[in-house]
């Protein structure tokens, strides 16, 4: 697990620095839907209302890496504390049974790729999404950033198929240090899978995150996979829950922009399946299944 957070981390470093040290070649080719400006005017200024969790000045185009590194980051150092107490204690069962909390971030990776688009405010720019090729395009407008891109597979690729059509949309308000990213396959006009995240930052050291996965037929029973994180200072609570007989349109009650949610409050209605705390130093974990 903490070999795994610790990739995590490194991924999403690496891209801000990629990013930030190159994005300018990347943004120069982009244009917004009237062809009329480049994100090449971008002055070169920094900007202290960036959403870093460190308070540091962020230059601007660099807000979505940073926001996504500052909360890896801050989560992997609690985690990794928990993880060497479970160590100590020798206790596999924690190592085998959490291995999902980590999956769940690597399903946001992709986040800090949109940094290599606009950093200029006003209308709707679009390009290529750096590493991937997507059809991308990012709106910045006063704190509140949106970014998403659209593609449709022209041939089989891994487990997506010929004419699968690829949708992703996400927000950040920076003012509120609140970010939510939705990702949805459609397959033959029906979706096949979708995917939400929800991120707010509650203090420096402080957030509550929420994840939600569902995949199958949606002629089939479907379960609804959710994964749930509250941290602060060097304490983290963490639950894996579920909800059966869901559809790909399902609703959950939203965390943008509240402070200070806990698990136990994101998971109302749901079946737990699994949940692993470290407060003051103590460690606990419960596999309901």
């Amino acid at each position: 697990m903490k070999k795994v957070l610790a990739v995590i981390l490194v991924l999403v470093m690496a891209l801000t620095t990629f990013i930030g040290c190159g994005s300018e070649k990347e943004i120069k080719k982009t244009t917004n839907d009237k062809g009329n400006k480049t994100a090449s005017d971008t002055p070169s200024n920094t900007t202290n209302n960036s959403g870093s969790t460190k308070g540091n000045k962020v230059t601007p185009g660099t807000e979505l890496s940073t926001f996504m590194s500052d909360y890896v980051d801050t989560k992997t150092k609690i985690w990794d504390a928990m993880s060497k107490k479970f160590d100590e204690e020798q206790n596999l069962e924690f190592a085998m049974g959490t291995l999902g909390f980590a999956f769940a971030d690597l399903a946001i990776v992709d986040i800090s790729l949109f940094d290599s688009l606009t950093t200029l405010e006003g209308d709707t720019f679009k390009g290529k999404l750096l590493l991937t090729g997507f059809d991308s395009w990012k709106k910045v407008k006063g704190d509140i950033i949106e970014f998403g891109y659209d593609y449709t597979y022209t041939e089989d690729n891994g487990q997506n198929l010929k004419n699968d059509h690829l949708v992703s949309k996400g927000k950040l308000d920076k003012k509120n240090n609140s970010l939510v990213y939705e990702r949805y396959v459609e397959r033959n006009g029906q979706k096949t899978d979708r995917y939400v995240t929800e991120i707010t930052r509650n203090s420096d050291k402080s957030y509550s995150s929420q994840s939600y996965f569902i995949n199958g037929n949606k002629d089939e029973g479907t379960t609804l996979t959710g994964y749930f994180t509250w941290f602060e200072g060097e304490n983290i609570i963490s639950m894996i829950a579920e909800k059966e007989n869901q559809n790909f349109d399902f609703q959950y009650e939203s965390i943008f922009g509240k402070k200070n949610v806990k698990p136990e409050d994101m998971t109302k209605g749901m079946k737990i399946l699994m949940e692993t705390s470290f407060i003051d130093g103590k460690g606990t974990f419960k596999n309901n299944q």
